[in-house]
């Protein structure tokens, strides 16, 4: 499949679709006469017409000026700025304009723009500008006389110039202030006429020139950031050691940075110097440090709370009263109380020496202001820990000396209380402004010296986290619960935590006499004992806030959702219920008020409360009926059959559900609207019934029927169509025609005179409906008989003239009466019945749902029948009667963008994608066939509805294929589900446009035709759609999806709707490599081109990489869009960058070059993984009117919004995932925005206020590893600059979720990694400090401290079980279960039970539970509660929080954050052990098995009481060893105190030997009987653990190896990967060390094929050595292959060894690890060159000595009847000792596997293609395949080289077998292999017998290259291998892939 290419810009033929040619992206503003609908607007025209207004500026002298240039133009010419950008904002501004007059309510500026609107824009773009310069003290430089329009245009336009070429920069807000500062001045001189000084000129900006602002502005700070981030290591490097965004940012905060940077900016200042410049400017304005004690930093408060109140209740508790105020009452009890006053001094010295430890080199650079504070702070803090103690200590001595308490100590109690009072004044001062908020806003938010003054001793001086006090009605909200929870908890702590531990305190303390049996830490006393029993306790209470606060937030969320009116319509039961007010209801919220009133007015408020409560309690009658008259109801069923018919063309229902569930039009003249069918199911029936029993006048039964409304229309409705269609069918002009036309006479007549239950008998209704739906049933089926008909009539006749009347009467009456035929000459109806053809579907189709209401039973109810359906109908209907913002009409509306960031996933599913099936046989196809089984259905019957005739089709046809992966993708996480759903915007828009402006008699004719068109799509061909809809994607799955033409209110359109929508709406996909796809001819790039080329709104920006002429690379941001008139891709705007795009994390940086090609006032960013539906689009324009609503004090800049997530269905993970992210999305934002206030940024449907944002960061964080969460920061950051961010539960938009057990735990280590990031972020630590005590806590908990709590319960667990364990060991259990009352007191019962209803699951269980309950009934809540714990739904959220606790814990420790591709696919395979056991050995199975060995042992001594073995290839989910490397690597750049740290924990395996030692195991098979040598061996620690075997004399733990050898294993091996830098440094010393000549490239073997590759003709050098990883790969692979273990290779196929073979091999694997490290500490310390001959050497040689020692598994795999091993083994006395063995081995069985009668390059060819299946990268040897010239005799093998880095010679060992013609032996046959210098004849021949392994050395001139032949075979040729020396250095060359040769 070939991509389409983009065609370039300026080569483009007559190319736009104006008439300019030039293209455009939204607007022609190049030509305004050019035929575009939304140039039809005065508004546009009167933006462009201002910004044309240029007469009287001085013409640019930089460029030539032209008459048609504008403002832009004129700005970009002075100032230097690109076309393109210029291009770009110019239209951006044109928009923002004329959609701000749009929204005036005055139309009286409409052909010239508003003033008002100029400034208002300038003004709200520059407000952070303006901010800032206040912040520094400086005036700002945009000067704007009143009244000025132009100049308002011009300062504004230059702040969007400057932004939209900022690329990389925009991450900084006010570097870009500072560049905008100067850039203003300029141009306020330039509007001035000034006149420059030096030159006598007009003065001109200092940067001028074509890009000048590019090269001159952006492009050098720029440099500085990428220095920087290449300074970082790929974010490895410690954060303090590099500067990140948010640094060079704050650089800009600074008063001095005027006098520091300058304008120009010159490139020799301090602040242009990178790395490793140690003279650069460093960090700025906070440092981050790995420490968990940044969690005291920031939340000081919250520890100094916890901690003092633990203290104090002790103390209070100690007295052993029952309650707390009882113990008080002793005045000792009141002194000591008074020691947490030196508790909190303590603790406000240990946060000054943080702060010292942290930002100190931070404060010598800053100034040496902060410095002083700091130190005064610490001295400070340190003088009243030292009164206090000083005071306390006076207090007691008093206390002594009389021996009571005397009078006069009182005066020292009061002069600590005085103390005491000094001591908390600033506590005091921050409770009064917290009362005052509005107070301390002001102070924060002022610029006056003074204030600085007064706070500088408290707080750093910092541009944001200014003013973030709420005000006094949510203070008092937020505030009420927080001291309700706090006071529960700290009452909980009391009573059942602190206080029951007092009472076994004490009598653990008083016992003496202890026998220890084991170890006792503080001599004779009993401490540490109560630390053990205290220590799990302390460790729970400190965290259970957050099980309160889980409780807390999910009653308050239920409550909060109940005033919402959330769940009010749970189902299709209660829509039906509430059907008829739901018109009103759309009507009310999504339709426009006819004259715009302003919603902030009370009285406007208040009337609006009353309608709304009229609205949902049905209170008016205006609200409670519509009838088919009302242009209400017209517009209602516009909007409902849209929302059906998308249903359909997403198969979510069938063609027979969108029938019962679509309001039909007004036809056959129903005086009655007409309810869906699904809302009249058994009405008529009950109305048959009633009228059966009812006895009495037509009055009384019509007021019973009447009850129910929807049974009132189905009675009336069917008597209209009734006699509608017997007069259809019957030919007019006939006499039967008349006679049915005098029964509806006499019919009408009895009604109006209310005698019809007089005249006729009830009781024959039933009859009448029997052969009613007889004649129904007839007509419907596909054959007509019209005999079988005209009998039904005459039936029915019969039945009405004879049996209903009640007056009999003769034939002469009913003919006199007209009731008969006159002459009867044939029988009745004969000839008089004509039925409509087949084409006249709209008839049949009214006989359908007649048949439908006659028939309908209560299986009704079940309509729609799929889920999602029922849940989307019920959901939108229930949003409608909730609080919404009354919708303006659609010209008046906010204008908004979506932006999606896209980098490489999937676009669309492929057909191998549908079919590959896994190891059972499941296809993805079929896996979403059983998931989706209706959809599937209904998916089948729309293609034959489309015209296929078998469903082979969809399989075979190309067109049906292309359907059936559409239909796949849309149920994935695709980009095209994605844009489908975001498209939906679009098409609502439209569709709402058309509404706003359609007149009654447009929405009646529209109707009837819509109706009479719509019934024909059954059974319709293929239809092309309209603008914007037309293609595959716009008809959902397929371009045989209904008509657009045909079934939508589309096809009602004036033309008008698309100009109008194009202004409001954009969406810009951020193909990040797109590009580079389509140079590629990806088929990704070619559908994203499907997708522009069908959806006409949708725009993808992409970076673009050009080689320049100078052959660096040129970065550029490219928007491209599909012209629907030249049909092809065209460029609109190519932006050149700076340089490379992605500095720091790639999303942010993706997002952020896309941002300048957005539009509107407001911005949604959607991920990826994202959906939308058209219901929910038809509320965005209510959604956007919530930007201008307060809430508090502010309003809100990110509105956030809720989610669903539609993977629940996927699995039983997928559903515990789904429920467990629905909760968060739902109930925990709700509550964190109301009555919280602390809401961030969490997901990706949340809509920002684009111009709010674009002046402050843009909408992410970018800096590499601590933004890794960056859509968090955008919250942070609007928090911090004093946005609101707030929560919108009447709108979803669908979201995906990862389905499998590894995906789920990769996104959960994901966000827990980015959790641990942002502990030790600048953002946090701000927020911690600005924010007031109670938002605090609940940011804390809801962020940070949820991951930490987690954590605390890990600990919690860890704490009590080793606490236990201890006290069983040393008989300490025992003894004081004897010698006390009890140890399992109630506060460790407490404990426990916390701990196990957190294991269980209550942090997302109770929220889960309870909002279910409000959404879908309690008792369903219930039920799917039990049913997940039936599917172990706790063990999974408990190994959810295993995984957090692992990843938060060592991303704070030693860094490792990073992105984690989980991948969002269906997961239809199973995952190896091997897999599993990668992914959480660290996080769960070491943990698990230490806590199972301990538990174990409990049990014992308490009183109260896969085959896989390692593989080498390159990537980590095919090698032990390159696992081991990125399990480990966070260790290697980990720091000083996290290496500390983690040796610390890793000492803790030491513990075992006291339970293991003296050889106690028995193991026999090496170790394999030892608790951790599995782990040892696995992580790496074996080569420890061979080296304390060597030290202590022992080959295996049954030869003498202790168990202290596995703890030490653990130990050693966490050491060795620490030390292993030291390594990484040596062999990159190595690596550039020269040899000492340049020897040439490998040879082409066999063609050069693989040669091809990059990197295969790279010039064999010291520089290309590989490290001691690779040599360690073929070490193991000659050992394992030689042992037919083929696991570990995986490109060899070769048969596993039998059961005792590989049973026991922990020894082999010592003893190879072993040898390993030995050889790796003779490269590292004695500089020995790395060999694998060498090492294969001394593996044999001392592998000799282990079986001499008696070692049996060495033996046993050396035994005869295997042979790999026994020669070697045996030969004790050989000098030498090669690895022949193994290699002969390996190629014997290379040999089994081959077909003999194959030729040399047939087995070249499948060894090569072997290789490639495997993946593998770096083979370590060659696999050949040789031809004889004269016995054609070839030879499979291996051959391995090593090159003397020293003398040059070099090394080479072969291995063969003869595969045909003859057996080759020793003394027969021969290798010939030869070396010659490139530039000369002379060759050196060496021969090596075969079969066998052997080995030869060429001495070789060093300033010439290699070349190597084989040659032939030689008979009788000599061994020839030399001796080899140990100690010489060794270089490895080992080809990215060697190929496979024949020669």
């Amino acid at each position: 499949m070939t991509t389409p290419r983009a065609p370039q810009l300026r080569a483009a033929a007559p190319a736009g679709a104006a008439a300019g040619g030039e293209p455009y992206n939204i607007l022609p503003i190049h030509d305004l006469l050019a035929e575009h609908p939304s140039l039809r607007f005065p508004e546009v025209r009167a933006a462009a017409a201002a910004l044309r207004a240029v007469g009287g500026l001085r013409p640019p002298p930089f460029s030539q000026w032209r008459a048609d240039q504008d403002l832009m133009d004129w700005l970009g010419a002075f100032f230097g700025f690109q076309r393109d950008n210029v291009r770009n904002q110019r239209e951006h501004l044109v928009l923002l304009l004329a959609n701000a007059q749009m929204r005036l309510s005055s139309a009286d500026f409409s052909d010239a723009l508003d003033p008002r609107i100029a400034r208002q824009i300038r003004k709200k773009l520059l407000r952070n500008y303006t901010s800032w310069c206040g912040f520094l003290g400086r005036r700002p430089h945009v000067y704007v006389p009143d009244g000025d329009p132009r100049a308002d245009l011009l300062f504004a336009g230059l702040h969007l110039l400057v932004w939209g070429e900022a690329a990389n920069l925009r991450f900084l807000p006010e570097c870009l202030c500072y560049i905008y500062h100067h850039m203003a001045l300029e141009l306020h001189r330039i509007l001035e006429g000034y006149v420059d000084t030096a030159t006598g000129r007009p003065a001109n900006p200092a940067v001028h020139g074509e890009n000048a602002f590019l090269a001159r502005v952006v492009t050098p700070i720029h440099r500085v950031i990428s220095a920087e981030v290449d300074s970082s290591r790929g974010g490895t490097a410690p954060h303090a050691a590099w500067r990140n965004y948010d640094d060079i940012n704050e650089y800009f905060w600074r008063r001095d940075v005027f006098d520091r940077l300058g304008w120009p900016m010159e490139q020799s200042r301090q602040f242009f110097r990178t790395p490793p410049d140690r003279s650069r400017v460093r960090k700025t304005g906070f440092v981050e440090v790995r420490s968990f004690w940044n969690l005291y930093r920031s939340f000081d408060r919250l520890w100094v709370m916890l901690l003092l109140y633990l203290q104090a209740a002790a103390i209070v508790a100690w007295e052993g009263a029952t309650w707390p105020w009882d113990g008080l009452q002793s005045k000792d009890t009141q002194v000591r109380v008074l020691t947490i006053f030196i508790t909190w001094a303590a603790l406000r010295f240990l946060q000054s020496l943080l702060d010292i430890g942290t930002q100190l080199r931070r404060a010598f650079r800053d100034g040496r202001m902060l410095a002083v504070r700091m130190v005064l702070k610490a001295i400070v803090a340190a003088a009243w820990v030292l009164a206090f103690a000083v005071l306390y200590k006076r207090i007691w001595d008093e206390r002594r000396s009389n021996g009571q308490w005397p009078t006069s100590a009182n005066s020292r109690i009061q002069s600590f209380l005085y103390a005491a009072a000094v001591f908390i004044i600033p506590e005091v001062l921050a409770i009064v402004l917290f009362i005052v908020p509005w107070v301390r806003n002001a102070l924060e938010k002022t610029n006056w010296k003074i204030c600085y003054a007064l706070t500088w001793w408290f707080q750093s001086r910092s541009f944001v986290g200014r003013g973030l006090r709420e005000g006094t009605v949510d203070n008092v909200k937020y505030s009420f619960f927080w001291v309700l929870l706090l006071a529960v908890k700290f009452a909980f702590s009391y009573f059942l935590q602190i206080r029951p531990l007092v009472k076994p305190t004490k009598e653990i303390y008083k016992l003496s006499g202890i026998q220890y049996t084991w170890h006792e830490f503080f001599g004779q006393s009993n401490r540490f004992v109560v630390f053990v029993l205290w220590l799990p306790v302390v460790l729970i209470y400190l965290m259970d806030i957050q099980i309160w606060y889980a409780i807390f937030s999910s009653l308050t969320g239920a409550f909060v959702g109940l005033f919402a009116h959330l769940g009010e319509i749970r189902d299709m039961k209660q829509l039906r219920l509430r059907f008829q007010f739901f018109a009103s209801a759309m009507s009310f919220n999504i339709m426009p008020e006819e004259q715009q009133v302003n919603e902030s007015f009370l009285p406007n408020r208040l009337r609006n409360f009353w309608q709304r409560l009229q609205l949902r309690y049905g209170f008016s009658r205006s609200f409670r009926k519509i009838e088919s008259n009302q242009v209400e109801a017209r517009r209602f069923a516009l909007v409902w059959n849209e929302i059906i018919n998308k249903f359909r063309e997403e198969d979510i229902v069938s063609d027979r559900e969108v029938e019962l569930l679509e309001l039909p039009p007004e036809l056959w003249n129903v005086r009655v609207i007409r309810w869906p069918c699904f809302l009249l199911c058994n009405e008529l029936s009950l109305a048959l019934g009633q009228a059966k029993e009812v006895k009495g006048p037509d009055r009384k039964l019509w007021r019973k029927i009447c009850k129910n409304d929807y049974r009132r229309c189905a009675v009336i409705e069917v008597y209209d169509s009734a006699k509608h269609l017997l007069l259809e069918i019957i030919k007019e002009g006939t006499e039967e025609h008349g006679i049915v036309t005098q029964l509806f006479s006499d019919f009408d007549g009895s009604m109006k005179m209310e005698k019809f239950t007089m005249e006729y008998k009830m009781t024959e209704l039933h009859n009448v409906h029997t052969r009613l739906v007889a004649l129904l049933s007839l007509l419907l089926k596909p054959v007509k008989d019209v005999t079988k008909i005209v009998n039904a009539l005459q039936t029915l006749y019969d039945v009405v003239v004879r049996d209903f009347q009640a007056e009999k009467r003769s034939m002469e009456q009913l003919r006199n009466e007209g009731l008969a035929q006159s002459r009867p000459t044939s029988l009745l109806f004969v000839d008089a019945v004509v039925l409509p053809g087949e084409e006249n579907a709209t008839f049949y189709k009214q006989v359908r749902r007649m048949h439908t209401i006659l028939t309908s039973r209560d299986s009704m109810i079940n309509v729609p029948m799929n889920l999602e359906a029922r849940r989307r109908i019920a959901f939108f209907s229930n949003s409608l009667f909730m609080n919404i913002p009354r919708a303006t009409q659609v010209e008046k509306m906010m204008s908004f963008s979506v932006l999606t960031p896209y980098f490489n996933e999937e676009v669309l599913y492929s057909k191998d994608q549908l079919y590959k099936e896994n190891e059972d046989g499941i296809s993805v196809l079929y896996y979403l066939q059983q998931i989706y089984p209706d959809e599937w259905e209904y998916f089948v019957e729309r293609m034959k509805r489309d015209g296929m005739s078998d469903i082979k089709e969809l399989y075979s046809e190309k067109e049906r294929l292309r359907d059936l992966r559409h239909w796949v993708s849309y149920r994935g996480q695709t980009l095209s589900r994605t844009v489908r759903g975001m498209m939906y915007y679009y098409e609502a828009l439209k569709m709402l446009t058309f509404l706003d402006s359609a007149s009654e008699h447009d929405l009646k004719t529209g109707s009837r035709e819509l109706a009479t068109m719509g019934s024909s799509r059954i059974g319709s061909s293929r239809h092309d759609g309209l603008a914007g809809g037309s293609g595959y994607y716009s008809r959902a799955s397929s371009s045989r999806a209904l008509s657009r033409a045909s079934s939508s209110v589309s096809a009602l359109f004036k033309g008008s709707e698309y100009g109008t929508v194009l202004m409001k709406y954009t969406y810009v996909v951020a193909c990040q490599i797109y590009g580079q796809q389509k140079a590629k001819n990806d088929p990704r790039a070619f559908e994203i081109f499907e997708l522009m080329k069908n959806y006409e709104a949708l725009r993808v920006a992409y970076v673009d990489e050009r080689q320049a002429n100078g052959g660096e690379t040129e970065y550029f941001s490219v928007l491209v869009k599909y012209d629907r008139r030249l049909q092809q891709e065209v460029e609109i705007y190519r932006v050149k960058l700076p340089g490379q795009l992605k500095l720091g994390e790639g999303k942010p940086e993706n997002q952020n070059h896309a941002l300048i090609f957005t539009r509107g006032d407001a911005v949604q960013t959607i991920d990826m993984n994202q959906d939308n539906y058209f219901e929910e689009a038809l509320k965005m324009r209510n959604l956007l009117e919530e930007f201008n609503r307060h809430y508090g004090i502010r309003k809100p800049k990110i509105l956030g919004v809720r989610e669903h997530v539609f993977t629940g269905s996927v699995s039983s993970l997928a559903w515990f995932m789904s429920a467990q992210e629905t909760s968060f999305v739902t109930l925990g934002q709700r509550v964190l925005a109301d009555p919280l206030k602390v809401r961030m940024h969490y997901g990706h449907p949340d809509v920002f206020d684009r111009l709010w944002f674009l002046g402050r960061g843009g909408i992410s964080k970018a800096s590499k590893v601590i933004n890794i969460s960056e859509d968090i920061f955008a919250g942070f950051n609007c928090t911090l600059r004093g946005g609101n961010v707030t929560h919108h539960e009447y709108i979803q938009v669908g979201k995906g979720r990862d389905v499998g057990l590894n995906q789920v735990s990769m996104f959960e280590a994901k966000v827990a990694s980015g959790n641990g990031e942002q502990t030790l972020s600048r953002d946090v630590y701000r927020l911690g400090h600005r924010l007031d005590f109670f938002r605090m806590l609940s940011f804390f908990y809801t962020t940070v401290g949820f991951y930490f709590n987690t954590m605390m319960v890990v600990l919690t667990v860890y704490a009590f079980v080793w606490g236990r364990f201890y006290l069983a060991l040393s008989g300490l259990e025992d003894y004081i279960s004897k010698n006390t009352s009890s140890t399992n007191n109630a506060a460790l019962g407490a404990v426990l039970n916390q701990q196990f209803v957190i294991q269980l699951g209550l942090f997302t269980a109770l929220p889960m539970i309870i909002e279910n309950s409000l959404e879908h009934g309690f008792l369903t809540a219930v039920w799917d509660f039990m049913k997940m714990q039936l599917q172990f739904a706790s063990v999974f959220y408990t190994f959810s929080m295993g995984t957090k606790t692992h990843y938060y814990g060592r991303t704070i420790l030693h860094g490792g954050a990073k992105y984690r591709a989980t991948g969002r696919g269906f997961v239809v395979e199973h995952k190896k052990f091997a897999e599993n056991y990668r992914l959480y050995a660290r996080s769960h199975f070491i943990k698990a098995i230490e806590l199972g060995v301990i538990l174990t042992l409990y049990a014992s001594y308490g009183s109260a009481s896969g085959n896989t073995l390692g593989g080498i290839s390159v990537k980590s989910d095919q090698s032990w060893e390159k696992w081991w490397e990125e399990e480990t690597e966070h260790l290697r750049t980990t720091g000083l105190w996290g290496s500390i740290l983690e040796i610390i924990l890793d000492l803790r395996f030491f513990f075992f030997q006291a339970l293991g030692s003296g050889g106690r195991s028995g193991c026999t098979g090496g170790c394999a009987g030892q608790w951790r040598l599995g782990a040892a061996a696995r992580e790496g620690a074996p080569a420890v653990a061979a080296r304390s075997s060597r030290v202590l004399g022992g080959g295996g733990c049954g030869n003498g190896v202790p168990a202290f050898l596995n703890a030490m294993a653990e130990v050693v091996g966490t050491l060795n990967v620490i030390a292993s830098r030291s390594l990484h440094r040596r062999i990159h010393e190595h690596r550039h060390r020269r040899v000492t000549a340049p020897i040439g490239p490998p040879p082409s073997c066999g063609a050069g094929v693989e040669q091809r590759r990059a990197g295969a003709t790279r010039a064999w050098s010291g520089g290309l050595a590989y490290t001691k990883l690779s040599r360690g790969r073929v070490v193991w692979t000659l050992v394992f292959n030689g042992l037919e273990l083929s696991a570990v290779s995986p490109q060899l196929d070769v048969n596993q060894a039998p059961k005792e073979v590989k049973k026991d091999l922990n020894s082999l694997i010592i003893l190879v690890a072993w040898e390993l490290w030995k050889h790796r500490n003779d490269f590292v310390f004695e500089g020995t060159g790395p060999s694998v001959s060498l090492v294969c050497r001394k593996v044999v040689q001392e592998g000799n000595l282990w079986c001499l020692a008696g070692n049996s598994a060495l033996s046993l795999l050396s035994a005869s009847d295997r042979g790999i091993l026994e020669q070697p083994l045996r030969s004790v006395h050989t000098d030498r000792v090669s690895p022949r063995g193994i290699l002969q081995q390996l190629s014997q069985r290379l040999l089994k596997e081959r077909n003999t009668h194959r030729p040399g390059a047939e087995i070249r060819d499948m060894l090569r293609s072997k290789q490639e299946r495997s993946s593998v990268h770096h083979v370590t040897g060659s696999l050949l395949t040789i031809r004889s010239t004269h016995r054609g005799v070839g030879l499979v093998g291996v051959v391995l080289l090593e090159v003397d880095a020293e003398g040059g010679d070099v090394v080479v060992l072969v291995a063969g077998q003869a595969t045909s013609g003859h057996e080759a032996s020793p003394s027969s046959s021969a290798i010939s292999i030869s070396m010659s210098p490139s530039s000369s004849t002379s060759i050196s021949t060496s021969s090596i017998p075969i079969p066998g392994i052997s080995e030869a050395r060429f001495n070789k001139n060093p300033h010439k290259s290699i070349s190597i032949r084989i040659a032939r075979f030689d008979a009788g040729a000599a061994e020839g291998d030399d001796e080899e020396e140990a100690g010489k250095g060794r270089i490895w060359r080992s080809p990215s892939t060697w190929p496979s040769c024949a020669a």
